[in-house]
């Protein structure tokens, strides 16, 4: 459903603070005090306004920081107000506020930290909020080392969280979130981090265009992030050229919407920040007990899976992903042969490596230096790339459980251009004989039934196994050394 990414982020906005705060040079000495003075919050809050402006000018100047501190005994009360954003109204039922407490050589503990309970945002000449945030109780603390010497920590909890989209198009509640996040110094400066997320009781509506009401649900959302030698200094620098591009965009009048030179070389500067940020990062999220309605279909599944891994292993770009559904089930599938030949269990797993990550970058400069001009081809471009750095498509693994039979699949294709691909996999099958019996039953199915009896001749039977080997190369496709390239192309 629309918005699930904005979901997560209400539930992880300390975690969000932590990283910012760490990540930024923020370095405060963080001495434990008997009894704050005005003259401490004072400094406090002159560093905390400057760290924004720093971060955001000239998006945010200092006249605009909606931040407050002021003493409470041994700490220090922080409170935030909704920074001014052009084009848009943010109104809070109060500011997202904080205790402050020194720990002594940089570590500060920010106890207490709350958000608003309502926040609504409305865009210019709307009469209906954008975006409007309900939360009814939360608690968060974080543990917070400037000076990057040893590890911060976070943790947050979340209950009856309502979201709504553009007036009530889009619903979502959930009636609980926790959250935890941790940042583990490293060598040479870099910082590792982990983070798990879980909400129970999703429960979203959206409407679509055509006037049709989505309805998703799940008993619980669980994901995890991991992020290897990650680099404060390139951070800071990615957040602060993302403000100077957004601040120049507001002010630009290009009539042709194109960006000017000055923001093409604040894209060149993004682009080294942001491709050296981190050096591997992995997301996984599993959703349970899911179901999705409306008025033409209904259906449920027991889990679904996803994950995603990218980095630069060696200097060389990688990206791989898992998809994974287990537990499908339908009130419109009838009984029968058809209900058996439900899949139990899908997962899905390629991987894309190959291209060397300075190549791919450059790739981008060029496609920002040429941005507006139609006689740059990206695509050719693209292949240009892939002639000198072949990119290997791999599938990691691909299983298909019917529960009468099981299918398990590997392989890997290299592609050095559109004509020169080569490639080798392996399939392998049970229960094949009790998967053709069944799809005789089925009156759709009547093709099916002829192209396994053709598969099933082809493949090499090992014990309960059946078994087929496919290699590509010169334009032929063989499985288990037999040419089949004349029939799958249709003689061509």
């Amino acid at each position: 459903m629309r918005g699930c990414g904005t979901r997560f982020g209400a539930a992880m906005l300390a975690g969000a603070v932590l990283a910012g705060m760490t990540m930024v040079g923020v370095t405060w000495a963080g001495a434990a005090w008997a009894d704050v003075t005005a003259e401490q919050a004072a400094g406090v809050q002159r560093d905390l306004r400057g760290w924004i402006v720093g971060l955001l000018s000239p998006l945010v100047e200092a006249g605009q920081v909606p931040v407050t501190v002021v003493p409470a005994g041994d700490r220090f009360r922080m409170e935030f107000g909704a920074m001014p954003v052009p084009g848009m109204t943010v109104t809070m039922d109060r500011p997202a506020g904080a205790f402050l407490r020194g720990l002594g050589d940089g570590r500060w503990a920010m106890e207490a930290f709350t958000m608003p309970a309502q926040l609504d945002v409305m865009m210019a000449d709307e009469k209906t909020p954008f975006y409007s945030l309900r939360i009814g109780t939360q608690r968060a603390r974080l543990e917070i080392d400037t000076t990057l010497a040893t590890a911060s920590r976070g943790e947050a909890e979340y209950s009856q969280i309502e979201q709504i989209l553009k007036g009530g198009e889009s619903v979502s509640k959930i009636a609980q979130i926790s959250t935890r996040t941790q940042w583990q110094p490293g060598a040479s400066g870099m910082m590792a981090m982990s983070g798990e997320s879980r909400m129970t009781g999703y429960d979203a509506r959206e409407t679509l265009p055509d006037g049709t009401v989505l309805m998703l649900k799940a008993r619980e959302i669980a994901a995890t992030t991991r992020g290897e030698a990650m680099r404060p200094d390139r951070f800071a620098g990615a957040m602060r050229l993302v403000a100077r591009l957004a601040a120049s965009v507001q002010a630009s009048q290009a009539p042709d919407g194109q960006p000017s030179a000055a923001q093409r070389k604040m894209l060149h500067a993004l682009l080294a920040e942001a491709s050296e940020v981190f050096a591997r990062v992995e997301m996984d999220q599993t959703w349970s007990g899911v179901s999705l309605m409306s008025e033409a279909m209904s259906g449920s599944l027991e889990t679904v899976t996803f994950g995603t891994a990218m980095g630069a292993p060696g200097g060389k770009t990688e990206f791989g992903l898992k998809l994974e559904v287990a537990g499908f089930d339908s009130a419109m599938v009838p009984k029968g042969a058809m209900r058996e030949l439900m899949p139990k269990r899908v997962m899905l797993a390629p991987r894309v490596s190959g291209p060397k990550k300075a190549d791919v970058v450059a790739l981008l400069e060029r496609a920002i230096d040429n941005a507006g001009d139609d006689d740059f081809d990206m695509a050719d471009e693209a292949m240009q790339l892939l002639a000198g750095n072949p990119a290997v498509v791999s599938l990691d693994g691909l299983e298909i459980d019917l529960g009468m039979s099981r299918l398990r699949a590997s392989g890997q294709l290299a592609v050095a251009s559109a004509e020169d691909v080569t490639g080798k996999g392996e399939v392998r099958m049970t229960g094949l004989d009790a998967l053709i019996r069944t799809l005789g039953k089925v009156p759709e199915a009547a093709m099916a039934g002829p192209v396994l009896l053709m598969l099933k001749g082809l493949g090499e039977q090992k014990g309960t196994e059946t078994v087929w080997r496919i290699t590509y190369a010169a334009n032929k496709v063989l499985v288990n050394g037999q040419d089949l390239s004349a029939l799958l192309s249709g003689g061509n």
